[in-house]
């Protein structure tokens, strides 16, 4: 089929024709595109640095907490660790800027600032940057640490 026989069958199609054709040709490049984004994503996640809280435990009194963070994956920068969930759940220990080694264990110090006690009905959200620049968001519920969310932001991108 040269391109002159191409141009008459083109012509020859109806509008609606053409408007299909384009539309099934848009959808199959949104298609292809998606497939080659979730693949970088895949990839990224494969790679990415994993944060597992080991150790939940509560002092005695109540006021008191700490809980072990043990990072799975390739070396992380820890940038922002935030307390869903608690308003007066504070974080004792300075974490900003902190490279969390891979296979290495560190403890996070808590601190209630009101008259409640710490319990585990609030999650920890961390963000964490890996050496390639990427950033990390990973929410992990202290009630259940097995269940942990971890979305990619890619570099330089604001959070």
């Amino acid at each position: 089929m040269d391109i002159e026989s191409f141009i008459q069958y083109l012509n020859s199609l109806s509008p609606a024709h053409l408007v299909a054709m384009g539309l099934l040709l848009f959808i199959f490049i949104l298609f292809i595109h998606g497939q080659i984004k979730y693949r970088k994503e895949r990839k990224l996640l494969a790679q990415a640095p994993r944060l597992l809280l080991k150790d939940f435990q509560v002092a005695p009194l109540g006021k008191d907490a700490f809980f072990k963070m043990k990072n799975e994956g390739e070396l992380a920068t820890i940038s922002q660790l935030d307390i869903i969930g608690r308003a007066d759940v504070m974080v004792k220990n300075d974490y900003a800027g902190h490279q969390l080694a891979k296979d290495k264990e560190y403890r996070i110090f808590l601190e209630s600032a009101g008259h409640q006690k710490i319990d585990n009905n609030f999650s920890i959200e961390v963000t964490f940057v890996d050496s390639k620049g990427n950033i990390y968001k990973q929410t992990i519920p202290i009630a259940e640490p097995q269940t942990q969310k971890l979305t990619i932001h890619k570099k330089g991108s604001k959070i």
